[in-house]
This record gives C-alpha cells, structure tokens and sequence, in this order.
C-alpha cells in the first residue's frame, strides 16, 4: 500500500489540482481515512479477510472454570484478546501490568482446542442447551456466541460476606455513615466458597459513581439496606477499562481447562504522518476514488461526484469478488 503522501497526490491528480489549492493536506487525510473505514467495513461484511489480512490478529487464551464471568461459561472479549486471567494487585508481585488494548473491531473465527467454533446469534443460542437432537453442541461442534458489553471500569477483590446474591447495576458503597467511594456493579466472579454460606471470594468488575481509589484499610460493602455483604480487601484494587468489548459465551460448557484460539480484527489505524500506509491491503485506487468522490461533493460539484461514486462502486464490486472467500462446508 502507498505512503499517505502518495496517496495525497493521487487524489490531487484526480481533483486536478498539482499542489496543494481549493483542498488541504489535512482535508485530504480525513477523506483517506474515511474511505479506510468504509472499505474495512465492506471487506468485513463481504469476509475478504486477504484484504483485512494488516487488522487481523490471532489470541491464545485458556478459558478455565474459574476466570469466566459469574461462573456461567462467559468471558470478556477483553481478557481473550489481551491473554488476560485477571491479575489482582495483591497478586501481581509488583509486576507492571501488559499494556492493554480496546481497539477490537470484529471476530474473525475461535477453535476450542482443534475444533472450529460455528457462530450462533443471540436468537439462535437458547437452541444450545438443548441435550440432543439436531442442535446438540458436542466437543467436536462447539458454538460460540456474542452478547452484551463489558462495561468494567475497574477491578476489586472481596472475600467473606453475607448470603446476598450481587445483582448487575447494584450501587456498591463503604460500610460507613459518609461512604469515601460509590460504585456500580458490573459481573462478579468467585474464585473460592460459596454465596449461600457467606465464604464466597473472588474479584467484582465495577463502573464508578465517584471517584475510586485503592482502599487504605479492609472495607465491609453494603447494597442498600444489605449490610456487609463482602469485604474489600485493603490492596484488592485494581484500575482497568475494558472498552465496552463483548461478552462471548461458549457451548458445550467448559468442564476442563480449554485453550481457545481466536482470530480477530483491531481498528484501523488513522493516518496523519506522510509515511503511514492504510490498514487495508490491495486498495490504493478504491482510496483515491473515494476521497476525490468526497471532495468533489464538498466542492458542490454533483455531476463529478456522481461519475466518481459510480466508478468508485464498480471497482469495489470487482474488489470483493476478487477477494470474498468462499466457505467449504465439505470441511
């Protein structure tokens, strides 16, 4: 792919502008970027994945019955693309945390151990459960689906409490007359013990009413009038975002520690430096149809701009025949 200079100057052959006149460099580079983005989205939706081949990344993720999401064969697309099984601050030895990524933009495919996942949608899930019969999930068909978002802000670790059974959105807050912090609960996870004793502990994924920070002392929590119902350990804090990244669910359920493999897309990447290229391959031309299209309908110039959109359209036609992969269910 050419260097966003060059692309700049292709534009310009187009528009018929030599040096830089009626449009700026800056004009130039949104349009470029624009047309990124509406491309990536066709090539996703068309499963070009050749031309998608600068987003793609491939995660090695050991899905384990104790670092799902509320002990029901979830996970956070988050913690999957990231390698991530929970690091606690009390746990972490003083390590620095990995930089953490957000940037996800779509699922390419998943295998659990040497088997492809098929992709069942939200509708199509509750079919999963069944125990035989046409869509009964077996280890050799394993489904996996995608639902929700993971709206965790940041991490704390509990141990001991009440029998109160944590619901999503409940306000947490210290266990004092004038509570130091408020926060949301997001999902929870237990790690050890049991709710229905009053031994469960584990680490909660929270979103925050005020500001949180790492507890000096132990805190007892109360939800409302349930009083002390987990306490916060006193280095059981741990700042993490989570971008609002789905949630994926797996059928049949996860009995054994299961390595997952999972392919994916991050986000194009903008360009603004001359010598960035586009997160797309084999696109040059369709780029430079489409920012001088834009440019064009900037400039009020209709006539210019609907024989530039239809060439524009032509060529990417052509582009994702080229390029669209076939699937062969003989396989």
């Amino acid at each position: 792919m050419a260097a966003l200079s060059v692309l700049r100057g292709y534009v310009r052959d187009e528009l018929g502008e030599l040096t830089a006149g009626r449009w700026s460099d800056t004009q130039l580079n949104s349009w470029l970027n624009r047309g990124v983005d509406y491309l990536a989205a066709e090539y996703y939706r068309s499963k070009c994945w050749k031309l998608l081949k600068p987003m793609t990344h491939k995660s090695i993720y050991t899905l384990t019955t104790t670092n799902d999401v509320e002990n029901n064969d979830t996970w956070s697309v988050f913690s999957i693309i990231n390698n991530l099984d929970y690091w606690h601050s009390a746990e972490d030895g003083g390590y620095d945390l990995p930089t953490l990524v957000t940037n996800y933009y779509g699922f390419v495919k998943a295998m659990l151990g040497n088997y492809n996942c098929e992709e069942a949608s939200i509708d199509e899930f509750h079919r999963l459960h069944a125990t035989a019969g046409e869509y009964h999930p077996a280890t050799t068909t394993p489904y996996i689906t995608f639902w929700g978002i993971d709206e965790t802000e940041d991490i704390i670790d509990y141990s001991s409490g009440g029998t109160y059974i944590p619901k999503e959105g409940d306000l947490l807050e210290e266990d004092t007359a004038t509570p130091l912090w408020t926060a949301y609960l997001h999902k929870y996870n237990i790690e050890s013990g049991t709710l229905a004793a009053g031994t469960a502990a584990g680490y909660m994924m929270i979103h925050t009413g005020t500001t949180l920070t790492g507890a000096a002392a132990a805190q007892t929590i109360d939800v409302g009038t349930k009083t002390d119902i987990c306490t916060l350990a006193s280095d059981g804090y741990l700042a993490e975002d989570h971008g609002k990244l789905p949630y994926v669910t797996f059928r049949p359920a996860i009995a054994a520690d299961t390595e997952l493999s999972f392919w994916w897309l991050e986000d194009p990447d903008t360009m603004s430096a001359a010598t960035d290229t586009p997160s797309i391959d084999v696109s040059d031309e369709l780029l430079v149809l489409y920012a001088a299209a834009r440019a064009w309908k900037a400039d009020r110039n209709f006539d210019m701009h609907a024989s530039m959109w239809q060439e524009f359209n032509q060529e990417l036609q052509k582009k994702l025949q080229a390029f669209q992969e076939v699937t062969l269910y003989s396989l």
